[in-house]
């Protein structure tokens, strides 16, 4: 269960290759929030190749501070991941 204004660590998410759907272990993702449908904004921490594609970021109190969340994570070579949360 997530709160709302409550940091969460090691949110994890994956990520598939968009040219053969293999895992994407390499590189940068970029993350972004987005709180009860207001601008969306950078997460703060780079995300963490943790093996086989899977990821994880550290999301602060303040990236987490809406009634509903919204998290996309993009990397160049992969399909976009999105997640809606309801805190």
């Amino acid at each position: 269960m997530f709160k709302k204004n409550t940091a969460v660590t090691g949110f994890p998410f994956t990520l598939v290759d968009s040219s053969d759907g293999s895992a994407v272990t390499t590189g940068t993702p970029s993350g972004y929030y987005l709180l009860d449908g207001g601008s969306q904004g950078s997460i703060t921490a780079t995300p963490t190749h943790e093996g086989n594609g899977q990821w994880s970021v550290n999301l602060t109190a303040g990236e987490m501070n809406g009634d509903v969340v919204g998290l996309l994570f993009t990397h160049v070579d992969a399909i976009p991941v999105h997640f809606t949360i309801k805190t």
